[in-house]
C-alpha cells in the first residue's frame, strides 16, 4: 500500500529563509523610524512652542508696538503744528533784526503768545520708548530755544518778562 503523508521533509525544497529575514527587518525598521518621527514631532513641537511669559512677552511688544506707531504719529503731527506756528514768528523776527527798525512791545507779546501755543502740547508729554521720548525731547528743546529768542525780542522791545518758561517745568 502507498503512504498517504506526502514526501518527508527532508526531501522538500529548503524555504527561502533569507526572504522572510530581509522583510522582517524592513518592518521592523519602518516601524522603528515611524515611531521616531512621531516622537521626534512632538518634542519638536513641545519645545518649540512659547510658553506662558513668552506669550506674555509678545503680547506686551506688540502693543508697545502699536503705541510706538500711534506716539509717532501725534507726534509728526504736533511738530507740523509747531512748526506751522513758529516759523512765521522766527521769520518776523529775522526781518525785524536785520531791518533796523525799533523792536516794536505789541507784536513782541504777539509773538510771546504764539511761542505759549507753541510750548501746549510738551506741558504733560506721555511717556513712549526711547527714540519717540527723545524726538520729543528735541523738539521741546527747539520750541525752547526759539522762545527765548522771542522773549530776547520782548525784553528789547520793553516789554515785561512773561515767558513761555511757566510750560516747561
Amino acid at each position: 500500500m502507498a503512504r498517504r503523508t506526502g514526501r518527508p521533509s527532508y526531501l522538500l525544497d529548503k524555504a527561502d529563509v533569507r526572504h522572510r529575514r530581509t522583510l522582517r527587518v524592513v518592518l521592523v525598521a519602518g516601524a522603528i523610524a515611524l515611531v521616531a518621527a512621531v516622537l521626534g514631532g512632538w518634542i519638536g513641537y513641545a519645545a518649540g512652542r512659547p510658553d506662558a511669559t513668552e506669550s506674555a512677552i509678545a503680547t506686551i511688544k506688540e502693543a508697545e508696538a502699536k503705541r510706538d506707531k500711534q506716539q509717532i504719529e501725534e507726534l509728526i503731527g504736533t511738530a507740523r503744528r509747531v512748526r506751522d506756528q513758529v516759523a512765521p514768528v522766527l521769520a518776523a523776527i529775522k526781518e525785524e533784526k536785520t531791518s533796523g527798525r525799533a523792536p516794536d512791545p505789541d507784536q513782541a507779546r504777539r509773538w510771546q503768545e504764539a511761542m505759549r501755543q507753541a510750548a501746549e502740547p510738551f506741558a504733560d508729554p506721555p511717556s513712549g520708548t526711547t527714540a519717540t521720548n527723545v524726538a520729543r525731547g528735541g523738539l521741546r528743546a527747539a520750541v525752547q530755544q526759539a522762545s527765548l529768542a522771542v522773549d530776547a525780542y520782548a525784553l528789547a522791545a520793553g516789554v515785561p518778562a512773561r515767558s513761555v518758561r511757566q510750560c516747561w517745568t
